[in-house]
């Protein structure tokens, strides 16, 4: 599976109780300060060199920049896992500063490649942009900067694989909601074969994908709460979306169409348990600040009964760019 994408902007939304936050307006993003009694170098070449930071393995602060400003604290381990997720590709700018041997303050902007847990602390791999890494400094702080909160949000985990990456972070701010992520480029349903994602009565999942394509007879399951953010979502005839917990709201949002209306593919089709005859949902479409947005009001589900709702593409298929899809089931 290739590695995650950023964000999309248009929304799907499936809608209980609880809602998955979620980012208006500007991104702000989390950046991440970390203190040393000291710290060393190592020169390797050029201008990089390994720095030590003996942090006694302290945690980490996170905070978020402009207008939210939340903060969270991140253990150590976590964050120098990060260099195996969204840091491995993306390697982040920080600025290193402290006292030197002769007392004078120094500071150093860098980006870090690599970093590894040291018996008293971290050591990491710096490339300096501005200024050089002395030998030693006292008083030493690092902050790292910067990572998207929508990135964030996601928090991103290969799918099926590798660290998840903004799980502490995430849950700090979103306490007491706690969210399971995994995330790819692509993400592709073959024909007659069925996706599953999240877990009946369990806690919310999102996925994030750069595109996702179900293909002629695949169906995708999502159960529970699952936040499904794709900047490509193609649905082809003949496929299927399934949400089998008795969800009792949907939300479909697109940015910028000619109409607005609900897509002329979709046919839900509902399995009562136990049997007995069950009403549709109630449509209605807006659109406000070139947002389109459907909602799909099912009835509430009585004590004893339960209702599979399932979307059914038809047509020439639905095609959507970007999407989220977001399923909150009772």
């Amino acid at each position: 599976m290739a590695l995650p994408v950023r964000p999309a902007i248009a929304i799907v939304l499936v809608s209980a109780a609880a809602a998955v936050p979620a980012t208006a307006g500007a991104v702000p993003s989390m950046l991440f300060s970390q203190a040393a009694g000291t710290a060393t170098s190592r020169p390797v070449g050029g201008s990089v060199a390994d720095v030590t930071l003996r942090t006694r393995h302290r945690a980490v602060l996170a905070f978020e920049d402009r207008p939210g400003r939340r903060t969270a604290t991140l253990a150590e381990h976590k964050f120098v896992g990060l260099w195996r997720g969204a840091f491995r590709t993306d390697s982040p700018n920080a600025v290193l500063t402290g006292r030197d041997a002769q007392g004078r303050n120094r500071r150093v902007v860098a980006v870090i490649t690599r970093a590894a847990r040291t018996a008293d602390g971290v050591r990491y791999r710096m490339r300096a942009l501005r200024g050089s890494v002395p030998a030693s400094l006292t008083q030493a702080n690092l902050l790292v900067d910067d990572v998207p909160l929508s990135a964030i949000l996601a928090f991103r985990a290969y799918v099926n694989s590798g660290p998840v990456q903004y799980e502490p972070i995430i849950n700090a701010v979103t306490f007491p909601q706690t969210v399971t992520v995994q995330a790819g480029s692509t993400l592709t349903v073959p024909p007659g074969t069925t996706a599953t994602f999240g877990t009946p009565g369990g806690q919310p999942a999102t996925l994030d994908f750069g595109t996702v394509n179900v293909a002629p007879g695949a169906t995708l399951v999502l159960n529970g709460l699952v936040l499904l953010n794709a900047r490509n979502l193609s649905l082809a005839p003949g496929s299927r979306i399934v949400m089998p917990q008795s969800p009792n709201m949907v939300m479909l949002q697109l940015q910028g169409p000619s109409t607005c209306a609900p897509p002329a593919a979709f046919t839900w089709t509902a399995t009562v348990t136990p049997p007995q005859p069950w009403p549709g949902p109630a449509i209605s479409s807006s659109a406000t600040g070139g947002i389109c947005s459907v909602v799909w009001n099912f009835p509430t589900v009585p004590a004893g009964m339960s209702t599979q709702q399932v979307i059914e593409v038809s047509g020439a298929g639905f095609s959507a760019s970007p999407v989220i899809l977001s399923v909150h089931s009772r």
